[in-house]
């Protein structure tokens, strides 16, 4: 018999970068801020224009939200926090 834990196939991150990523649209994810000049809800992530630029994984974004009641800019600052997932699916022998 065959101990296959010698066989086991290890994998390390090191570093996980975003840094080819120039636009990152998070299709299905909505973050609604309030307007500080009139408390109006304001929504990130339904138009062409949300989107992350260049992202940082792991770090500090800065977004900005427009207020359509009051033609109002404002930005608020989130973490978004990406992790890698590696799902082994299959393995196959080398022929000689």
């Amino acid at each position: 018999m065959v101990d296959k834990s010698a066989f086991a196939t290890t994998i390390e991150i090191k570093n996980f970068y975003l840094e080819d990523i120039k636009q990152y649209q998070m299709g299905g994810v909505i973050i609604t801020s309030h307007c500080p000049t009139c408390n109006t809800a304001a929504d990130w992530g339904e138009g062409d224009n949300d989107y992350l630029s260049y992202p940082k994984g792991n770090a500090e974004e800065e977004i900005q939200f427009y207020c359509g009641d009051c033609e109002e800019h404002f930005y608020e600052t989130f973490r978004f926090n990406f992790t890698p997932t590696i799902t082994r699916v299959g393995n196959k022998r080398m022929e000689p």
